[in-house]
């Protein structure tokens, strides 16, 4: 696709094949116009490449994540916990529509931030409200299959560098920023 090789599984044995078999082989990832803006050159775990470097960081927030948890008994205390919060949340909300993807959301960002920073967002926090809308401002941007991300040498032609920026930024307030 563009200057980058793709590979596309169309069926479970395959996919089984790929995932479990030839995990580091089909392990990395493309760089992009757009996630090296956003990751600063690829300096991430989520959109690096399979690398030694990638490895390094994967085993450093493994053993954090390890060492801030005290083990598994701690873990499956706070994982009860955002599971009781969630049922708690669908039993106030059983009789109206409720989208369960921010509350989901909520409960996977509550274990990490319980393990590391010994805290957690309730239901309707601004701050997570403000996460939420960074991260789905992220996502959609290296969502949007960007031309320039296929065919990389149309950065000469373009200024998608500056025009993804507001992008990402728009979303803190809703309001673009210079």
């Amino acid at each position: 696709m563009g200057s980058h090789y793709v590979v596309i599984v169309n069926n479970h044995e395959d996919a089984r094949e790929v995932l479990l078999k030839k995990g580091k082989t089909f392990a990395g990832r493309p760089r992009t116009v757009t996630t090296d803006i956003l990751t600063r050159d690829g300096k991430d775990i989520a959109f690096a490449d399979y690398s030694p470097t990638w490895k390094f960081h994967r085993k450093l927030v493994h053993s954090a994540l390890c060492m801030f948890g005290e083990g598994t008994f701690a873990i499956e205390q706070i994982i009860s916990r955002e599971a009781f919060s969630l049922c708690q949340t669908l039993t106030t909300f059983q009789t109206s529509p409720l989208d369960m993807g921010p509350e989901l959301a909520r409960a996977v960002t509550n274990v990490v931030c319980s393990l590391c920073f010994n805290t957690r967002y309730s239901r309707g926090d601004e701050e997570f409200q403000t996460m939420l809308r960074y991260s789905k401002g992220i996502v959609d941007t290296v969502a949007k299959d960007s031309l320039v991300d296929i065919f990389p040498w149309l950065q000469v032609w373009t200024s998608q560098k500056v025009e993804l920026l507001p992008c990402v930024l728009q979303i803190s307030n809703g309001e673009g920023h210079k």
